[in-house]
């Protein structure tokens, strides 16, 4: 064999072990899907749990996003709070009795929200609010006939900080009467759980023109997030990569044995 041909060999060799390795890291590192259920998202709403903090909005001009921060002595912490209207208004509890983000009333609300923290990278193990009806309707009766969709999606790592496939849940706004105002939600995660992040959209084919006037009473209850690394899938990629690699590789050694 020419050192031409002995070069191509090596290189082969090379890309058959680059591939035997990436092919390692997708079987063995890859962890389990994430576990249905483990966050827990509801309409209502249950005792704050330990170390709860409320989310404050100072006056701030109108905008697509807002920040909201919570006082110490837990951590001080910073979230955006960005909905599909431009002009997003939020009124500090010195403006307020409650701290809420509207539209500046009589605004026309918004239909999606999305609430993300701030850096340094944080998460929330409990998080909850109330929202306000635009228009001021009751829930149908009977709730059968209840069409509207109020869609959480919910991103979380799990203990090891491994990002897990969203939790999707759908419920209803509004739910508990009261001219539609003060609707109560919550989510929470199960213990070796963190949420970092969710967004929020309202659709309701009974009433196409209501929207979310305004939400308010945010709480949260801190929690960090460990070194987050790729979710499952993109591991499964590595591994399938790894092998394709191994097969192509086997192929041309063959090939050039023969």
């Amino acid at each position: 064999m020419n050192i031409k041909g002995r070069i191509e060999m090596t290189k082969k060799n090379q890309l058959y072990w680059i591939a035997a390795i990436a092919l390692l890291v997708g079987v063995l590192v890859a962890p389990a899907r994430s576990q249905a259920g483990v966050i827990t998202v509801a309409q209502g709403q249950i005792p704050h749990p330990s170390g709860t903090q409320t989310i404050n909005f100072a006056h701030q001009p109108l905008s697509g996003t807002v920040v909201g921060d919570t006082n110490p002595p837990n951590p001080k912490l910073f979230f955006d709070f960005t909905a599909n209207y431009s002009k997003l208004h939020a009124n500090g509890s010195g403006i307020d009795t409650r701290d809420m983000l509207n539209t500046n009333q009589p605004g026309p609300g918004y239909t999606t929200i999305s609430v993300t923290p701030q850096l340094p990278w944080i998460g929330w193990t409990y998080m909850d609010f109330q929202a306000d009806s635009f228009l001021k309707i009751a829930p149908p009766t009977p709730p059968n006939q209840d069409l509207s969709e109020f869609k959480f999606t919910v991103n979380y790592v799990n203990s090891a900080g491994v990002i897990q496939s969203p939790e999707v849940v759908k419920l209803h706004f509004p739910w508990e009467g009261n001219n539609g105002d003060s609707q109560h939600y919550y989510m929470q995660a199960d213990p070796g759980y963190v949420i970092t992040s969710f967004s929020l959209s309202y659709s309701d084919p009974n009433n196409p023109t209501n929207t979310i006037q305004d939400m308010h009473n945010w709480d949260v209850t801190y929690a960090p997030v460990p070194g987050v690394v790729p979710e499952p899938a993109s591991l499964a990629i590595w591994g399938s990569i790894g092998l394709c690699g191994l097969v192509v590789g086997r192929r041309r050694r063959n090939k050039q044995t023969k």
